[in-house]
């Protein structure tokens, strides 16, 4: 038989950030998955959960522009009471330094991220979410447009006078535009026909 002495609960009493210079505490509680106790719960802290709330922490400083950020998790023990602290190294900030636009050859620079304009402009700090955005905008555009196969890349460069600015560009790749030739009416149903490109169209039946 064996006996096994669980010892005693221990309650996640607080979560700390260091180092936290620029991004908001706030803002970085949201992401940690580290769970602090309560009136009816001891919460919960694991290796996996502060290795997530490592990743979540250096994302959200990442969305600030601080590519090179830093982050140490580690569960002090206080009996009974554990303590989860975030060592935050955020380092300089990455701006964008300018953007640009190519191969947009029928869609002006202006009205592609239209209404809502380009979230990375000159002057502001880098951000992957924030430059995913502005490509989907763009693409979307297309789309709307007609442009079914559009293709958009993003380049990232980084200057040689400034790691830290960065200059960002978006190729667009438009190829055909597809018109709509025919459409069919079945009951409530519309279903459109092949587009204009396609050279063996089909009549509406009658």
């Amino acid at each position: 038989m064996y006996k096994i002495d669980r010892g005693r609960k221990h309650k996640v009493s607080r979560i700390i950030f260091h180092g936290n210079y620029k991004v908001p505490a706030s803002e970085l509680l949201d992401q940690v998955a580290v769970k602090q106790s309560h009136l009816w719960t001891y919460g919960a802290i694991s290796q996996k959960l502060l290795k997530q709330s490592k990743g979540n922490i250096e994302a959200v400083c990442h969305d600030h522009g601080y590519e090179d950020v830093k982050v140490t998790p580690q569960a002090v023990d206080r009996e009974p009471q554990v303590v989860a602290v975030f060592e935050i190294q955020e380092g300089p900030q990455t701006l964008v330094d300018d953007t640009e636009v190519t191969g947009n050859q029928h869609i002006p620079y202006e009205q592609l991220t239209a209404p809502k304009g380009y979230e990375l402009r000159a002057g502001v700090p880098f951000s992957p979410r924030k430059l995913a955005n502005d490509r989907n905008r763009i693409e979307a555009t297309y789309l709307n447009r007609g442009y079914l196969n559009v293709d958009v890349k993003t380049t990232i460069d980084h200057l040689l006078s400034d790691s830290h600015r960065v200059y960002v560009t978006y190729a667009v790749t438009e190829h055909q535009l597809v018109r709509v030739s025919q459409v069919v009416f079945l009951g409530e149903a519309v279903i459109l026909q092949r587009p204009a490109t396609v050279h063996d169209q089909t009549s509406p039946k009658s």
